[in-house]
């Protein structure tokens, strides 16, 4: 078998390298649940979670939803409002902390009057205003009352990543939310967990038997005909797939568009423009006899310079008792720069 890398919609945009990441493992034998749903409006897409005596309620408005919401394009402006409703059941004042759902939150004047320029105020401007001021959401949440509304953040689209911060006199309580926000067409949304393996075909693993298998397994991705090696795989993960996947995007990896004439466009335009594109596309590599099932990739200043990231789920599982869990996962991963040094290439870890 010929080893040189492979020719890629990578390197037709520009992009001279890759990051592979290969191994990642399900929490059980039972495959993981199939992609969120992304219809209705924000509010039937919203999430509730509720500790210590706090409940909180979550959505984030598609960019159509948005400027249907607020009469502007805020996702346009880099804006991305996120609506919240706090209830507290506690006896005691709580207060809610911006900062900690985006450092750089945007008030809601602010929100209202970014990229408007002088000569664009008109009296309707303080309408605009009181509008945008009223959807903003109260900080402070008295024993047995609620707040709702929005805080106007930076924008993420795909899944959106963040935390609500609640303090009070007994401390600190912080929600975690991953909510999906239509728009992006993300990769793996096309992926079929429950069917890519049948049952017969997951394997029960020690921690001896996979650090045995891991060893043997193939070093490298593969071109679609199986005829020519690409960059190594360099990295297993174990563990939950929601949870991987989270911690991923949890520590700055976007997702990334499937290839077609939108992705495509934006990704020659910033390939012209040398403009950051954070979901651009990355092309198909093969292992298991199938492309990555999960892509991410974490963008610099623009897009020649980018870390790619593919995950393949492998089909065996390994005893975890920790967290509770019965089996974790096996997924492979393959790591790469975006502009490697002539000649180099990624080395096993």
């Amino acid at each position: 078998m010929k080893s040189r890398h492979i020719f890629s919609f990578d390197h037709y945009s520009g992009i001279l390298g890759f990051v592979c990441t290969l191994s990642l493992i399900t929490a059980c034998a039972s495959p993981p649940p199939p992609p969120p749903e992304l219809q209705g409006d924000y509010l039937d897409r919203a999430q509730t979670q509720e500790k210590q005596g706090i409940r909180v309620t979550a959505g984030v408005p598609s960019a159509e939803e948005s400027k249907k919401l607020f009469g502007a394009p805020l996702y346009r402006r880099g804006v991305q409002p996120v609506w919240l409703k706090i209830e507290n059941y506690t006896d005691e004042y709580i207060s809610f902390l911006p900062v900690g759902l985006d450092p750089a939150y945007f008030s809601p004047i602010e929100a209202a009057n970014l990229n408007v320029k002088a000569e664009q105020v008109t009296k309707s401007s303080s309408l605009v205003n009181q509008l945008f001021y009223k959807a903003g959401l109260g900080n402070n949440v008295p024993p047995g009352g609620n707040s709702s509304g929005f805080i106007f953040s930076i924008l993420d689209e795909g899944t959106k990543a963040f935390n609500v911060d609640v303090i009070g006199k007994s401390g600190l309580v912080t929600f975690t939310f991953f909510i999906p926000v239509p728009g992006l067409r993300v990769d793996h949304y096309n992926v079929d967990w429950q069917k890519l393996y049948p049952v017969e075909e997951i394997t029960d693993l020690s921690r001896d038997e996979m650090i045995e298998q891991m060893e043997s397994a193939i070093c490298c991705v593969l071109d679609k005909k199986n005829a020519n090696m690409g960059d190594p795989l360099n990295l297993v993960v174990i563990g939950d797939v929601d949870d991987v996947y989270y911690a991923f995007i949890r520590a700055g990896w976007d997702e990334t568009e499937t290839i077609n004439k939108s992705s495509s466009w934006k990704t020659m335009k910033s390939f012209v423009s040398g403009g950051e594109y954070r979901y651009s596309p990355v092309s198909a590599l093969y292992v298991f006899g199938r492309p990555q099932d999960v892509a991410f990739q974490k963008a610099r200043d623009n897009i020649h310079e980018r870390n790619h990231l593919r995950l393949w789920m492998s089909s065996n599982v390994i005893k975890a008792n920790r967290c509770g869990w019965d089996k974790s996962a096996v997924i492979s991963a393959c790591v790469s720069p975006r502009k490697p040094l002539p000649h180099t290439r990624s080395t096993l870890m």
